[in-house]
């Protein structure tokens, strides 16, 4: 693995992306959305590819859930495409879940900057409406996708906890650490065959937590 890492950075890929690369699975929402009749002030699921896989219509069916969830998105994706997956549906609370910048080498601080971006323009729009910040994941792959990601990921964990203790209406709801098991080391059984995206046991683990956060919040 450490030869792996020195490769990596002796030859570092082009990670720029295209903020439209998202562009059809952005008008397929826009078609759903101007076909049919959505849930009022909604609980707001948004985000990357964890969101994405997310069945929470089945898992949340008491809440008037709406999942906005797109591709592998980054934050500055879901900040260009704002209007069309938060602000348009009003939501009486957002839940977020992005973990791709870290993944794709953006150090804690940046990646922390941009969850910030995001909220302060919710707080914008929607002063009083909860946000949870869900932390990042761990995946059985944090290694091969670079060689400090999974230290990453837990100082952003870090930083975005520390940010939301500072905001009234902004909550971090830990989801990692029921990935890991009673020896310490990451449940494997909870991963699809790509070692990086959750399967339905995964799901179920997060299940909970995150009605217990929506509850205390709701009541």
């Amino acid at each position: 693995m450490e030869l792996y890492h020195e490769g990596q950075a002796k030859y570092v890929r082009d990670r720029s992306i295209a903020i439209d690369r998202f562009e059809s699975s952005i008008e397929n929402f826009r078609r759903f959305d101007a076909r049919n009749t959505l849930a009022k002030d909604p609980i707001l699921f948004v985000g990357s590819s964890s969101i994405v896989f997310w069945e929470t219509a089945n898992s949340f069916p008491e809440y008037p859930v709406i999942n906005r969830g797109f591709g592998g998105a980054s934050i500055p994706e879901v900040l260009h495409y704002y209007d069309d997956v938060i602000k348009k549906h009003n939501p009486s609370m957002i839940l977020f879940y992005c973990d791709i910048d870290v993944e794709q080498g953006r150090s804690p601080d940046i990646v922390v900057n941009a969850f910030k971006e995001l909220v302060n323009r919710i707080e914008q729009d929607f002063p009083t409406t909860p946000v949870l910040l869900l932390s990042m994941k761990p995946t059985l792959i944090d290694d091969i996708l670079g060689k400090d990601v999974r230290k990453n990921k837990l100082l952003s964990n870090q930083l975005l906890l520390e940010y939301a203790e500072s905001k009234e209406a902004v909550n971090f709801v830990d989801i990692s650490s029921s990935m890991i098991g009673e020896s310490g080391r990451l449940k494997d059984d909870i991963f699809i065959g790509d070692g990086m995206h959750l399967n339905p046991l995964g799901y179920e683990l997060w299940d909970p937590i995150i009605k217990r956060a929506i509850d205390n919040i709701r009541n």
